[in-house]
C-alpha cells in the first residue's frame, strides 16, 4: 500500500521540514534508519509498532510530498498456519467427544475439518489484522505531517510579519528624516 501526502507551501522550509518530521515521529516511537538526506529529497526506512516500511520526501513546487509505502506483513499466512493446527487438533477431539468417534477415519475427518475451519478463519483474521496494522502508522504520519506543515506555517507567518515591521519602522524613520530635514530648512 503506498499513502501519499502533501504539505502546502512549505517547501522552501524543506530541511526544516524533514527534520522537525523526524523529530515528531521519534517521538511518538517511530524507528528511523537507513537515512538517506539530500537538498531536495529524503529516503528513510521506518518502523512503527509492527509496521514498517519506506518514507521518500520530496519538493514539489511549493509543496513537500511525502510517500509512505508500506512493507506487508504477511500475518494471514502465518495466523491461518497456527489457526490450522489448533482447528484440526480441536476438530479431531472435539470429534471424538460429540460423536463418540470409533475409528480412525472418523478422528481423521475431524481433523480436517477442523483444521480447514480454523485455517480459513485464521487467514481472515491475520488479513484484518494486517490491514489494521498497515493503516495505522499511516494515520499516525498524516497527524504528524499536519502537525509539522502547521508548525511551519506559523514561522512563515511571523517572518513575514516580522518584515513588513521592519519595513514599516522604515518608513517612519525615513518620514522622520524628511520631515527634519525639511526643519532644518526652513530654520
Amino acid at each position: 500500500m503506498v499513502f501519499i501526502y502533501y504539505s502546502q507551501g512549505v517547501s522552501s522550509h524543506y530541511q526544516d521540514f524533514t527534520e522537525r518530521l523526524m523529530s515528531h515521529l521519534a517521538l511518538k516511537g517511530t524507528e528511523i534508519t537507513r537515512q538517506v538526506l539530500k537538498e531536495t529529497t529524503a529516503q528513510m526506512h521506518v518502523k512503527h509498532t509492527d509496521e514498517q516500511g519506506h518514507l521518500d520526501i520530496a519538493v514539489e513546487n511549493e509543496n513537500v510530498k511525502v510517500t509512505y509505502t508500506v512493507t506487508r506483513e504477511r500475518e494471514e499466512i502465518s495466523k491461518g498456519v497456527m489457526d490450522v493446527i489448533t482447528g484440526a487438533g480441536l476438530g479431531g477431539i472435539l470429534g471424538n467427544v460429540l460423536r463418540k468417534d470409533e475409528g480412525l477415519g472418523d478422528a481423521i475427518t475431524g481433523a480436517i475439518g477442523g483444521a480447514a475451519a480454523g485455517g480459513a478463519y485464521g487467514a481472515y483474521d491475520g488479513y484484518e489484522e494486517s490491514k489494521d496494522n498497515r493503516t495505522n502508522f499511516a494515520s499516525v504520519l498524516a497527524e504528524t505531517i499536519k502537525e509539522v506543515e502547521d508548525e511551519l506555517q506559523n514561522i512563515i507567518q511571523g517572518q513575514a510579519e516580522a518584515k513588513e515591521a521592519v519595513r514599516e519602522r522604515r518608513r517612519q524613520k525615513l518620514e522622520e528624516d524628511s520631515a527634519k530635514a525639511e526643519e532644518s530648512a526652513v530654520c
